[in-house]
């Protein structure tokens, strides 16, 4: 028989569906979708999963598992989850702790819909385990909500019965395990009545009967101490809560007090990846907060009102708006792509000063006159691309372009005391220029040195003041903040920016890094004689943060965590085919980048080139046997031989090459359950194989499914 017809015959073999599967796989996943979309308000997901099951149930083929048909499922899921995520937004203030850890608006459905594409494919051992696991961590993460008279926004049948939630959610456990019950027998069990297996049907009927014991005495146990249980319950919470939030990284807040010591959470975690940026050179300086008022060592920002920009819209799938300044509605070929950390939280971005476009996933972004930027309801997991005049890693914000601001000049009484006779040596004459003033204040800067080993000032000393006249020594803040005083007492108005320093290459040299330790404070300044704002940075280059030596496992886990969570942006903005050619090229040169090595490359070589002769060599050895035989007699023969490899492994017992196997089994010891067992199978196997008909289509499915609740069963 030629290749074609063999193939043909091998396909129709293994290719059928089985039905019993998929109502039993509905049984798992409609509780799980009707829970989920009660809760959250998606009533969309029940109806996809329903409407995917009906599909699979009327198909009479299966889909082969393929590379192929494995990543176009995912993928498929992951869209779909996207996108009506997008289409359907879900409040995330109901989200608890795990709602939050794992971003359940999308991977719950995303979870539940690849339950319902399991049920397309060929059944094997794993797919019970596939959709089972899937189901209950999607109801898992359904019950991770708060739900209070404020937040009841469910289906109509759920918001009428919000009170009854745990018997709902004690209903949904009941019926998952009920139905993972039933499709972990045997199908000959479940649909047909050979004598001989009452004892198996008992046992399943007392294991459903005890589930619903369990599930309905737990729920009343819980009723009638649910203040304990609750008690106990937000004790694990808050610490996990506690836990959860040590992990999440809050640099930016609205007031900064240099009277406290650096932070030993921050010092400890300092090479945490806290944002990955793609640009053709290093985006440099990414400022966060601006402050203007300084007093008793602490900078604060007065209550200014935010303007908000104006923005582009884009029509189809695109989610992003293109938010910008004054000029920045013109295109731009200089894009910096900016995609912050799930572990660092702020409520503003961090972008170069002279940005002017801002694409971004969110509803609104508005602006302070310093130039802080803050978005409303934005996807933080969609990143966003900063539009550049031109690339420049010191570029400060340039607004307000004639400021006229006091708090942009305002120092302290006391401080100005103490610090006039200081700049009068440091700046000769009242005539000089900013410039000068500048420089002047720069080099007089030079005397101090770095440290962040610093103690907190005397009571009653400023710690600005206590870095200039005392100590000498100081971190950036202080150095930023003495810069400040030092140029608003000449005239020149300044003000106070924290945000990250990103320099650092990845090895890889396709993106860069910046880490909790690039943290950093700076000054910016108005040099009135050229109309512009200015970045002044005098803190020492040992305090400016830098590139790390990283080790070779974090480098390439680093790489992968970045191809993904661009990927995961592309989504978001609604750039489906990027995301798809990105992720799979990015892992492309990933392996190339990874193989074109002199001793890496030549370890992976071998290996491959010893994987290719294994695969050929048995790819010859089963044409060889297919050839001899017909397309049904090779699929036989195929599943025979698992039953074998199965019994090696099981019972160390391998049957030699020149031994037939009723040769073989006849050793077999009749003492042995299991053993007795297989020769049963066996001899069942030999009938068939060596008749004078081909096994047809339905012996051996019977033959296959016997063979699989024997090793499921053993």
């Amino acid at each position: 028989m030629d290749s074609v017809g063999l193939q043909n015959g091998f396909e129709k073999s293994v290719l059928r569906k089985d039905r019993t599967f998929v109502l039993l796989a509905a049984g798992m996943v409609l509780p799980a979708a009707f829970l989920l979309s009660a809760t959250l308000n998606l009533p969309h997901v029940m109806i996809i999963c329903a409407i995917g099951l009906i599909i699979s149930f009327a198909m009479g083929k299966a889909v082969k598992f393929t590379d192929r048909s494995v990543i176009y499922s995912i993928v498929a899921s992951l869209v779909l989850s996207v996108i009506l995520d997008l289409a359907f937004p879900v409040d995330k203030n109901r989200f608890i702790l795990l709602g939050d850890i794992f971003s359940t608006n999308i991977t719950a459905p995303f979870l539940l819909y690849m339950a319902v594409l399991i049920t397309f494919f060929e059944f094997n051992p794993y797919s019970t385990g596939v959709a089972a696991s899937f189901s209950l961590f999607a109801v898992m993460l359904s019950s991770d909500i708060t739900l209070n008279t404020q937040q009841t926004e469910g289906l109509l049948f759920f918001t009428a019965h919000t009170k009854s939630f745990n018997k709902i959610f004690a209903a949904t456990i009941i019926t998952e395990v009920i139905f993972i019950l039933l499709a972990l027998q045997p199908r000959k069990l479940l649909c047909t009545s050979i004598s001989g297996k009452w004892e198996k049907r008992l046992v399943l009927v007392f294991a459903i009967v005890f589930t619903v014991f369990i599930g309905i005495s737990g729920y009343h146990l819980f009723r009638a101490f649910e203040d304990d249980i609750r008690r106990i319950e937000n004790m694990f919470l808050r610490i996990g809560m506690r836990r959860y939030s040590n992990l999440r990284y809050v640099v930016f807040s609205k007031e900064v007090n240099l009277n406290r010591l650096l932070s030993s959470e921050l010092e400890k975690n300092k090479a945490v990846v806290v944002l990955r940026a793609e640009a053709k050179s290093a985006p440099g300086y990414l400022r966060g907060r601006a402050y203007t008022n300084y007093r008793d060592g602490k900078w604060t920002t007065p209550d200014v009102s935010f303007q908000k920009m104006l923005f582009t819209s884009y029509e189809g799938v695109i989610a992003f708006k293109s938010f910008y300044h004054k000029g920045g509605e013109k295109n731009s070929s200089n894009p910096v792509s900016i995609y912050p950390s799930r572990r660092f939280s702020s409520d503003v971005l961090l972008v170069p000063g002279s940005g002017n476009r801002f694409d971004i996933v969110a509803d609104r972004l508005s602006f302070s006159p310093d130039g802080v930027l803050v978005p409303e309801e934005w996807e933080k997991d969609g990143g966003y691309t900063v539009f550049l005049p031109k690339y420049s890693g010191d570029s400060a914000y340039p607004g307000p372009e004639n400021p006229e601001d006091p708090n942009l000049l305002q120092v302290p009484r006391g401080i100005s005391k103490d610090i006039s006779p200081m700049l009068s040596s440091i700046v000769p004459g009242k005539d000089a220029s900013d410039r000068e003033v500048l420089r002047q204040i720069s080099l007089f800067m030079h005397n101090y040195k770095y440290s962040t080993d610093v103690d907190e000032p005397p009571i009653g000393v400023d710690p600005a003041m206590n870095f200039l006249m005392n100590t000498k020594s100081g971190h950036c803040e202080l150095f930023a903040t003495a810069t400040v005083l030092l140029l608003r007492q000449q005239g020149i108005p300044a003000r106070y920016v924290t945000g990250f320093v990103c320099e650092e290459a990845h090895p890889s040299r396709r993106y860069y890094l910046s880490r909790l330790g690039d943290a950093h404070a700076w000054a910016e300044a108005y040099i009135k004689g050229e109309g512009k704002w200015i970045l002044v940075e005098n803190t020492p280059p040992s305090g400016i943060p830098s590139r790390q030596e990283i080790g070779f496992w974090d480098t390439w886990m680093d790489r992968i965590k970045e191809i993904f969570q661009t990927g995961l942006a592309d989504l978001r903005r609604g750039y489906f085919a990027k995301a798809v050619i990105d992720i799979v090229s990015a892992l492309v040169v990933l392996v190339k980048d990874f193989v074109w090595h002199p001793f890496r490359g030549i370890g992976c070589l071998v290996l491959i080139g010893a994987g290719i002769i294994y695969f050929m060599r048995r790819r010859e050895t089963m044409l060889r046997l297919k050839s001899e035989i017909s397309p049904e007699t090779a699929v036989l023969r195929l599943e025979y031989l698992r039953l074998e490899k199965f019994i090696r492994r099981k019972r160390g017992a391998s049957r030699p090459k020149n031994m037939t196997v009723s040769e073989w089994i006849g050793g077999f010891s009749v003492s042995d359950d299991m053993l007795a067992k297989f020769a049963e199978i066996s001899r069942k196997y030999v009938g068939m194989r060596f008749r004078q008909r081909n096994p047809t289509d339905a012996e051996i499915g019977d033959f296959r499914k016997c063979a699989r609740e024997f090793m499921r069963s053993h």
